[in-house]
């Protein structure tokens, strides 16, 4: 009896551990043309966010790195708006990358917590060699803890999502 109550507690630590490495909310503030997020972890990691995910159109930033505790982090995305305050969403077939359609609405994103981040260096995926991640952008990341999902729209009002 005693066993299992010391597994039960050690199984509860563990995921509690796994529960503090997490996005706590996303922030949308279209007026200073920002996304942010606020992060809790309990070790250093890494915070990634793509705009128009598995699109062509799709947008990586450059991957900021956070510390144990709370942070607040926020990604600039003026170049998403092109000088406009409107923001087109392109979607395209994804079988045949034709069809492509323009749409009035908030633009999906992703915003997504890493525990390691890989410099190209280091990187072997590709049978020993760099990943084309890694050729393009110096680095890829691995081991992901959390992600949010959100849309993004730069004439709506401040929104915090949770």
């Amino acid at each position: 009896m005693k066993k299992i109550i010391i597994i039960l507690i050690s199984v509860g630590f563990v995921i509690n551990l796994a529960a503090q490495n997490r996005i706590k909310a996303v922030v949308n503030v279209p007026n200073q043309k920002e996304i942010g997020a606020i992060i809790i972890s309990n070790k250093t990691m890494w915070v990634g966010l793509t705009i128009n995910p598995d699109t062509r159109n799709e947008m990586n930033f450059k991957v900021q790195k956070v510390n144990a505790g709370e942070s607040h982090i926020s990604f600039d995305v003026s170049k998403v708006h092109k000088g406009s305050n409107e923001l087109k969403r392109i979607v395209t077939d994804t079988e045949t990358w034709t069809n492509n359609t323009v749409i009035n609405e908030g633009l999906p994103y992703v915003v997504a917590l890493w525990e390691k981040k890989v410099n190209v260096a280091q990187c072997t995926i590709n049978n020993g060699k760099p990943c084309k991640y890694c050729r393009n952008k110096g680095y890829h990341l691995e081991g992901r803890v959390d992600r949010k999902t959100a849309r993004y729209n730069p004439s709506g009002k401040y929104k915090v999502i949770q």
